[in-house]
């Protein structure tokens, strides 16, 4: 089996655990889109983590770790900010929706980067 086959073999089985336990809603997301960000944020993530195949492993996999808990944090800050505005601040809310795809896309490049050949 190539590298390329075995990381799409890994997202997909991470992706279908993800989705049919909804961690997502589990980690904080909204309960209305927490599959779809799961569904739309993978692929994304594949595509991105085979395009920047040719950086050195620790680079990319470091990039990847540290735009993931970026995400994570803009994520939360949108939701609590949210959630204390009592749903009328519009950007915080934009920052916890587009947060979470930004967690599913960058951990799924994670994933992608750290389960293909090292360069």
């Amino acid at each position: 089996m190539s590298w390329k086959a075995t990381a799409v073999l890994i997202l997909g089985c991470a992706v279908a655990i993800a989705y049919g336990f909804d961690l997502a809603k589990l980690a904080g997301a909204h309960p209305f889109w927490s599959k779809q960000v799961v569904i739309i944020g993978a692929p994304i993530g594949l595509i991105l983590g085979l395009i920047v195949i040719r950086l050195p492993y620790t680079v990319r996999s470091g990039a990847f770790l540290v735009l993931t808990i970026l995400s994570g944090l803009v994520s939360y800050w949108g939701k609590t900010a949210f959630a204390a505005s009592y749903a009328e601040n519009v950007l915080a809310g934009q920052a916890w929706y587009f947060g979470w795809y930004g967690i599913c896309i960058f951990a799924a490049s994670l994933l992608t980067s750290m389960f293909t050949q090292r360069k």
